[in-house]
């Protein structure tokens, strides 16, 4: 009888040694921001979750947006024991419309016995920040020019500037709220200038 168990047992250990699992393990791409584009990266981590060598394009990793058409690819490395893969798709993901998308990536192997962890699935946003706008300020020469401060229609986010006209008294250019400065006009006429602001979400 005991001959018998452990017969048993070594077959169970066997078994679990040769049990093979991909393990779609996280996602670097896409993320939320604006202005994305028609040909964003789809990227995810694909690990070899078990002590089997797992051949090149025996793995099939696919992806959908918003539940359309599958884009389907085949991982072309081999994956060691534990080894895992930073895998982007040939085919770009287009999200260049602004909204709300929900990525989903699985992977299938013939022979995976663990599938609680073959699907990763994550929301994009593509956004279109709405700036306050700003009035318009007019000074007279070695004035002082008060401070602008930014907001928008989302949070966490960082303001680029520039200015056309630096005589004025202001850099050409800046990141963050418009600073307090001096205002310069030795010319007798009225110069203008004009600060565009560009906000972008912080990476």
């Amino acid at each position: 009888m005991k001959k018998y168990l452990l017969l048993i047992l070594l077959s169970f250990i066997a078994n679990l040694a040769l049990a093979q699992d991909v393990w779609l393990q996280n996602h670097f791409s896409p993320n939320s921001g604006i202005q994305l584009s028609g040909l964003e990266n789809v990227t995810v981590l694909v690990n070899n979750n078990s002590g089997v060598f797992m051949s090149a394009n025996t793995i099939q990793v696919n992806y959908t947006i918003n539940g359309g058409a599958t884009i389907s690819q085949m991982l072309s490395s081999n994956l060691t024991p534990g080894a895992s893969w930073n895998f982007t798709f040939s085919a770009k993901a287009d999200l260049s419309v602004y909204g709300t998308y929900v990525i989903k990536v699985w992977v299938v192997r013939a022979g995976d016995v663990n599938h609680l962890n073959d699907t990763l699935e994550w929301t994009v946003q593509n956004d279109c920040i709405v700036m306050n706008q700003p009035q318009n300020i007019i000074v007279d020469h070695n004035a002082t020019v008060p401070a602008v401060n930014y907001t928008s229609s989302a949070n966490g986010v960082s303001y680029f500037w520039t200015n056309t006209n630096p005589a004025i008294g202001l850099s050409s250019s800046g990141i963050g709220n418009l600073p307090s400065f001096t205002a310069i006009n030795k010319r007798g006429i009225p110069v203008t200038s004009t600060i565009t602001v560009t906000p972008k979400y912080n990476v």
